[in-house]
């Protein structure tokens, strides 16, 4: 880690270095230490911290730190942070676009410069001072039934799974090409008129009658550019990480069972 690196961050940042740039358990525990520090939790008044199901999030370590600290730990079910993340929902897109503003800025100011990891915290600091607003956050638990607590800010069509993952009914031909419009016949050019000789028709050119059926090749093309999904393929292909799910990662069964291992 270069404390260059923090140059012009958000007031009271913290900075630490991974070497792959994914983020750990012992840098999230860090990050949960600087949390506990701003946060102030107690016996009396508990933080619930909600978070997704990242393994870096689930090591023993931490949820042991979190629990003393009266830190409670919830992760969210899996592929649900587009509906249940308040930063993802109300915060980064302004952002986002802070950030893009103020690097305009910059390189304006400083013509035939190269924007390096010196310069991102500075950026970073102008775009967070600029968006990082009360009523923001409030919105942004709002929106996702949070707080205050709202069960039914989201509607049955939130709950459709994806059209892919639907099975095909087993009767249905699976093979069968798509209902393709038939194109208009080409016109008949033996009978125009030559221009001249020099637009006679080939020996070995084919003439339109010799085309095959038109609708289909226009169906055998289509099946090659964009084939019917086989669901059951898909599902063939092993998992590369374990399925996660929703837990109360501390105090719950779940620390007692991660003890236990």
């Amino acid at each position: 880690m270069n404390e260059r690196l923090l140059i012009g961050a958000p007031k009271e940042s913290i900075g630490e270095a991974q070497s792959n740039g994914w983020m750990k358990s012992q840098l999230f525990l860090k990050w949960m230490q600087h949390f506990a520090l701003y946060a102030n939790p107690s016996v009396q008044n508990p933080v619930l911290l909600i978070l997704d199901g990242h393994i870096s999030h689930k090591d023993l370590e931490l949820i042991t730190y979190a629990r003393n600290q009266n830190i409670y730990m919830l992760s969210t079910p899996p592929h649900t942070t587009h509906k249940l993340q308040p930063l993802y929902r109300v915060f980064m897109k302004p952002f986002k676009d802070a950030y893009y503003e103020a690097c305009g800025l910059w390189m304006r100011k400083n013509p035939a410069a190269r924007i390096t990891e010196y310069e991102i915290a500075s950026l970073v600091g102008d775009a967070f001072a600029r968006v990082s607003r009360a009523e923001i956050a409030v919105k942004g638990f709002q929106c996702t039934g949070i707080h205050p607590l709202n069960p039914n800010v989201f509607t049955e069509l939130d709950y459709l799974p994806s059209m892919t993952d639907i099975a095909m009914d087993s009767n249905v031909d699976q093979t069968e090409s798509p209902t393709v419009r038939p194109m208009l016949p080409f016109p008949d050019m033996t009978s125009a008129p030559k221009a001249s000789s020099h637009h006679e028709t080939s020996p070995n050119r084919p003439t339109p009658t010799d085309r095959p059926n038109d609708t289909t090749v226009v169906k055998e093309t289509i099946q090659q550019l964009s084939p019917i999904p086989d669901v059951s393929k898909k599902r063939e292909v092993s998992r590369r990480r374990k399925s996660e799910r929703s837990e109360v990662l501390t105090p719950s069964p779940y620390e007692t069972s991660i003890r236990t291992k």
